[in-house]
């Protein structure tokens, strides 16, 4: 059987070759690259997590405590969490994991049980890939598949080691142990199968997934819909005569063989025959003969004549004397 040294040297060997390989080959980005081969040298690891209380648990925990946290912050903020409540949902969940699930493992876990499968690996992958939150779904399937890549990693050394070299190969009695399907007994693998079927449906049903797929699909359907209706329908359609319609068929009916309609004017007003309204006549205006103001008595002559003001001197705010009134008794 391999050590915990020897599984994450080879992990961690895989995953720089995987890092490579996205970076040169796939032109992932750098950063995602890096973290992808990080993730397949530390999940070298986690097949361990059955093997009870010792070293290689305790490590276990204390990363996925640490991983998971950082992984769903993006996650929980883009779903509009404040910062008190990420922080508050990262301490929960690294409580949770740091002492309630490692307890579990070591109570209610075998060595060498479904932990060391197919199907295990792809539930690790599935949980990185709905725990993980990035606009593009290339480098979230790549952190996943860097995950599932450590993860094989470990079994496949597991099976290298489970053969023994003594001048001829011989196999021992932990021979297929690691990669396999099914382990003995009904429930493990009812739970296994069932958390995988569980994870695989929220996977597929991810809304970020549905909604990108949907968006680089839908001008594609458009496109292949209007080919296929030119097709059922096409300018020529050949129908018996007794279902024949003069005119053009309705595929040929596109707004470029319509004709087109001039615009018509409103008719002006000596267009429609009509006589204007009439003109309105003004009355004059009524004049006043000079010779009536004459007439006039001379007491209402004097009324109506405007008041005469004498100006006041420059240095006096006094008015001057007013000239005397004739005999009359009336001033001037």
């Amino acid at each position: 059987m391999a050590g915990f040294k020897a599984h994450l040297t080879c992990s961690t060997v895989v995953g720089l070759g995987y890092g490579g390989i996205a970076c040169g080959v796939g032109e992932m980005p750098l950063p995602a690259c890096v973290l992808a081969a990080g993730l397949c040298g530390a999940s070298g690891m986690l097949p361990d997590i059955d093997s009870g209380p010792g070293r290689p648990l305790r490590e276990i925990m204390s990363f996925l405590a640490v991983a998971v946290p950082t992984m769903l912050f993006v996650r929980l903020q883009h779903h509009g969490l404040t910062q008190s409540s990420i922080i508050l949902v990262g301490l929960a969940v690294y409580l949770l994991i740091r002492f309630g699930l490692a307890e579990l493992l070591k109570r209610y876990t075998v060595h060498r049980g479904m932990f060391h499968s197919f199907v295990a690996a792809a539930i690790f992958g599935e949980l990185t890939y709905l725990a993980f939150y990035d606009d593009s779904n290339a480098v979230r399937l790549l952190i996943a598949g860097g995950v599932v890549l450590g993860f094989l990693s470990h079994l496949c050394l597991d099976e290298i080691y489970s053969v023994e070299w003594d001048g001829t190969p011989r196999l021992k009695n932990s021979f297929g142990s690691a990669l396999k399907v099914f382990a003995h007994g009904w429930w493990p693998n009812v739970s296994a199968y069932a958390k995988f079927a569980i994870l695989t449906f929220l996977v597929i049903n991810e809304p970020s997934l549905v909604q990108k797929l949907r968006e680089r699909e839908r001008g594609q359907v458009v496109e292949d819909l209007s080919n296929d209706l030119e097709e059922l329908v096409p300018a020529t359609a050949s129908l018996p005569s007794e279902l024949q319609i003069s005119g053009p068929s309705p595929a040929a009916l596109r707004p470029e063989s319509i004709p087109q309609i001039p615009a018509t004017r409103m008719p002006s007003v000596a267009q429609r025959n009509v006589s204007p309204p009439p003109e309105r006549t003004i009355p004059p205006q009524r004049q006043v003969d000079p010779t009536s103001q004459q007439q006039r008595p001379r007491v209402l002559q004097r009324l109506l004549q405007p008041l005469e003001m004498t100006p006041l001197t420059e240095g006096s705010n006094q008015r001057q004397q007013s000239p005397p009134p004739d005999e009359r008794g009336w001033r001037r």
